[in-house]
Formats: structure tokens, C-alpha cells, sequence
């Protein structure tokens, strides 16, 4: 079997997640439904444009960048997979600066003050507009800020 067509049911399927994450979000409230419509929309088209991309490319060449590709995004997913855990754990909102302090010393080998700074500015924004939309972050196990009041 190609490579061509073992990926193509993995991007059917992808496709047809965002189109219809899409088609869902226009039901959402005006406001509520932007960011998913838009998401939606562009992964419809990023992924009709990695079909396209797959055919043209040549098998011998698609095997040998899948196996390249996969080890290269590994590291990242386990830095996601760590996100998502560290939201689990103590909540968006300081996950997500702490992520962001985590992700810039070590990816970006930025130094701890630059880097605590734009931890903190990432949790003084997603406070700031949270407070701003009325937004309600997703229960945590341990979240310091709700139990501050703050989120």
C-alpha cells in the first residue's frame, strides 16, 4: 500500500473533526462562535492543503520524512502532554504561565528574568480578560487562583 494512501484516511478523518468542530460553532452565541469558526475554517484548509501535498510528493520521499517528522514533534508533544497535565493539576491559567516561563528557558534558552516575565504577563493577561469576558477557566485539581478569588 503507498504511503499516500495509508495517510489519506488520518486527513479524511481530520478534515472531517475540523469541519464539523466548525459546523458546531455555528450554533455557539455571535461572540462565542469566532475562534471555533475560525480554527474550523483553517484546519479544513491547512488540511485539504497537506492532501494536496501528499500527492504530489514522492513515496520515497514520504517515507523517509515521516519517520523524521515523528521524531522531530515528539519532544513537543510531550511538552503538551505536560501542559495539559500541569492544567489538570493547578489549573489554565497557571499552567499557562508556567508553561510559558518552562518552554522559553529550555526551547528558547531565554534567561529566568525575561522568561518569568513573560510567564507572569501571560497570567496577568488570561486573568485580566477572563475578568474582562466573564470567562470561566476549567475546574483544576488545585487552583490557587480561583481559591484566591481571582479567576
Amino acid at each position: 500500500m503507498s504511503r499516500f494512501a495509508e495517510r489519506t484516511p488520518v486527513l479524511v478523518v481530520l478534515l472531517l473533526l475540523f469541519g464539523a468542530a466548525g459546523a458546531m460553532a455555528l450554533t455557539f452565541p455571535p461572540r462565542a462562535r469566532i475562534y471555533p469558526v475560525f480554527v474550523g475554517v483553517l484546519g479544513v484548509l491547512l488540511g485539504l492543503g497537506e492532501l494536496a501535498a501528499a500527492a504530489r510528493r514522492p513515496e520515497t520521499e514520504a517515507a523517509a520524512t515521516d519517520a523524521v517528522a515523528f521524531r522531530g514533534v515528539l519532544p513537543y508533544l510531550l511538552w503538551l502532554g505536560a501542559y495539559f497535565a500541569a492544567a489538570a493539576v493547578v489549573g489554565f491559567v497557571l499552567a499557562s504561565g508556567a508553561f510559558v516561563f518552562a518552554f522559553l528557558r529550555r526551547e528558547g534558552r531565554v534567561a529566568p528574568v525575561p522568561a518569568g516575565l513573560a510567564g507572569t504577563a501571560v497570567v496577568l493577561f488570561l486573568v485580566f480578560v477572563g475578568g474582562m469576558l466573564g470567562l470561566h477557566w476549567p475546574v483544576s485539581l488545585f487552583d490557587p487562583l480561583a481559591s484566591l478569588g481571582l479567576i
